[in-house]
């Protein structure tokens, strides 16, 4: 049988690109770099996302304040 296809969150398909450095403060959170390419995105609530950090291949959460989406 086929699954039924989830819906597409607003995030997803679109780039961010990182405006500040980021270091992960608990252990479901990513660590970044001003500059990177942050992937798979999907907005959380309370101003958090989770996304997959280009460079290092790591997924997790993140705070979307540091940010911006580029696409």
């Amino acid at each position: 049988a086929l699954e039924a296809v989830p819906r597409v969150p607003k995030a997803a398909g679109h780039f961010f690109k990182a405006m500040y450095d980021y270091v992960a403060l608990d252990s479901d959170e990513v660590s970044f770099l001003n500059g990177d390419m942050i992937i798979n995105c999907n907005a959380v609530d309370d101003g958090w996302m989770t996304g997959t950090v280009q460079s290092t291949g790591q997924s997790g959460m993140l705070p979307a304040y540091y940010v911006e989406q580029i696409n």
